[in-house]
C-alpha cells in the first residue's frame, strides 16, 4: 500500500515537472547568443589557470569566473548518508517495514587570493555580462608563498612572546602542582 502511494506521487511530481518544463516561458540562450570565446573554454595549461562566468554585472561575472578558477586548484567535497528501517503496523494491523534513505553531498571552493587575476575578455551580450580571467601560476605561488613567510613568522612571534610571559610561567607551574 505505502508504495503505490510513493509510486504515485512520484510520477506526479514527474508529470508536474515535466509541465512546468514545457511551459516555461524564459527565452532559451541560443549558442549564437554566448561570445564564441566564452563557448570554447580553455583548458588550464601549466603557466595558466583559466576562470569563466557570466552575471547580470560585471563584477558578479567577473566573482564567478574566479570562483570557477578557483575551483580548478582546490575543491572539498563530502558527504553523508542517513538510513532509517523500521517495522511499524496500521490501524488494520498490516505490519510493513520501511527504509529511509536521505543522501547529501557538499562542495566547496576553498578561500583563495587570486588577486593577481587578470581580465582576458569581457563582453554584454543582451544585458548578461560574460568574462574570462586568467591567473598567471608562478605568481600566484610566489604570492601564496610571501603570504604563508609572513604568517609563519606572525605565529612564531606570538608563540615565543607567550612562552616568555609570566602568565604562561605561572600556568605552567600550576600545572606541574596538578601532576605531582
Amino acid at each position: 500500500m505505502r508504495v503505490d502511494i510513493f509510486k504515485i506521487t512520484l510520477i506526479s511530481i514527474l508529470i508536474a515537472g515535466f509541465m512546468m518544463g514545457c511551459s516555461s516561458k524564459s527565452k532559451m540562450v541560443e549558442k549564437e547568443d554566448i561570445p564564441s570565446w566564452y563557448a570554447n573554454v580553455s583548458a588550464n595549461n601549466s603557466l595558466y589557470i583559466y576562470g569563466f562566468g557570466e552575471g547580470y554585472s560585471l563584477e558578479d561575472a567577473k566573482a564567478n569566473a574566479l570562483n570557477f578558477a578557483a575551483s580548478s586548484i582546490v575543491v572539498s567535497v563530502s558527504s553523508s548518508m542517513d538510513i532509517d528501517k523500521g517495522r511499524s503496523s496500521s490501524n488494520g494491523g498490516n505490519n510493513y517495514t520501511y527504509t529511509d534513505v536521505k543522501s547529501s553531498v557538499k562542495t566547496e571552493v576553498s578561500k583563495i587570493d587570486l588577486s593577481n587575476a587578470k581580465i582576458e575578455n569581457s563582453q554584454v551580450v543582451n544585458g548578461k555580462y560574460y568574462v574570462k580571467v586568467s591567473i598567471n601560476k608562478d605568481e600566484l605561488l610566489n604570492h601564496n608563498k610571501t603570504s604563508l613567510s609572513s604568517k609563519d613568522k606572525d605565529i612564531s612571534y606570538n608563540y615565543n612572546k607567550v612562552l616568555s610571559s609570566a602568565d604562561f610561567e605561572a600556568l605552567s607551574a600550576l600545572k606541574d602542582m596538578k601532576n605531582s
